[in-house]
């Protein structure tokens, strides 16, 4: 069965990155036919460049590509790197919470609407703390190579779950 949309596709894949100075690949994430990866196509659940790589193809093929970032997640962006007063980082004794505020750590995050935003701390200063918005893969080239495992038909329950019924 081929991959098209309204296909239910099971692989595995080996996401790397090439390090800061481009000289190695630095592995990301694995998965494998224990606990492979399952999702709907053409849902829009993926990034765009890896479905249009996978489509068309079929259970036991192998696949090796590169998705440029424009492709992924985007480029880094310095507006989504943003500075916010010290005061919102006080504990409920008007405490710093150093332990968790440090540069490099991913924070949780919830405005006024309710939404939840993750961020990582770019820099902490005596005024302000800085976080940075942009995905973790954000400017990076990704690099996928894996294995087709499986193609199947949709369910309608499976189509309905994410209002997909009507494609």
């Amino acid at each position: 069965m081929i991959i098209e949309p309204k296909k239910v596709v099971t692989l595995t894949y080996h996401l790397t990155v090439k390090n800061d100075l481009g000289t190695e690949e630095i592995s990301i994430q694995e998965t494998s036919e224990k606990d492979p990866f399952i999702f709907l196509f053409g849902a829009g659940q993926l990034i765009p460049g890896f479905e249009k790589e996978i489509s068309g193809k079929i259970a036991g093929d192998n696949f090796d590509f590169w998705i440029p970032s424009s492709e992924a997640y985007g480029e880094k962006k310095q507006e989504n790197i943003i500075p916010f007063p010290i005061e919102h980082f006080l504990n409920e004794n008007g405490q710093f919470d150093a332990e968790n505020i440090k540069v490099g750590n991913h924070i949780q995050l919830i405005d006024q609407q309710g939404n939840q935003f993750v961020a990582k701390v770019h820099h902490v200063g005596l005024e302000q703390v800085t976080l940075d918005f942009n995905h973790e893969l954000a400017g990076k080239d990704l690099h996928f190579s894996g294995k087709i495992v499986n193609v199947r038909p949709a369910t309608l329950e499976e189509l309905q779950d994410i209002g997909f019924e009507n494609f």
